[in-house]
């Protein structure tokens, strides 16, 4: 099972438009192949991207930049069950939108 995982943004909006502010993720092992969040799914956690100068939306500090550009880091607690399966929900976006985008996942496991 992973410890954690890094998110890119879409570089040309950082902490803006359809990036992943605020999202849960899910695990299953057998999920229901209708899609629903059945009984199948456990929530693994909620996280929550931070801009790390706290300016308003559609301004960026170098530091803004570069903690983006290095992938941001999240971590899964500990005792989370094996999953075969992950699900994004996304709960907020950083500029409001009904649609996300992303530019890469990469899931690390440490031993």
């Amino acid at each position: 099972k992973p410890d954690h995982f890094r998110l890119w943004q879409r570089d040309n909006a950082l902490y803006d438009v359809a990036n992943l502010k605020v999202f849960e993720v899910w695990g299953s092992n057998s999920p229901n192949p209708d899609g629903s969040f059945d009984n199948s799914w456990t929530k693994l956690e909620t996280f929550t991207s931070v801009k790390p100068s706290g300016l308003p939306r559609g301004q960026l500090s170098d530091a803004d930049r570069a903690f983006a550009r290095a992938g941001e880091k999240f971590t899964f607690p500990a005792g989370i069950p094996e999953v075969k399966y992950l699900r994004f929900k996304v709960l907020e976006t950083w500029g409001g939108t009904n649609y996300i985008h992303l530019l890469e996942l990469s899931f690390f496991k440490v031993n």
